[in-house]
């Protein structure tokens, strides 16, 4: 992907999906080639649920090695 779905990744990931979806659509708009999977991106940004570090819960490991 190029910088303005890099950067619409990262706005995602922060809990601004309105902003990220903004840049998604910049991404598709001067990549036209892109459209498929920034219209996944932006599906996805439309549905992500922000969890702030403290709220997020680690995963539980086995202790055993894999």
């Amino acid at each position: 992907p190029g910088i303005y779905a890099e950067f619409g990744y990262i706005l995602m990931l922060k809990g601004d999906s309105k902003k990220a979806v903004s840049y998604f659509e910049k991404e598709k708009k001067f990549w036209p080639e892109s459209a498929r999977f920034m219209d996944t991106m932006i599906k996805n940004a439309k549905s992500y649920k922000y969890k702030k570090p403290e709220e997020a819960k680690p995963e539980k490991t086995t202790g055993v090695a894999q």
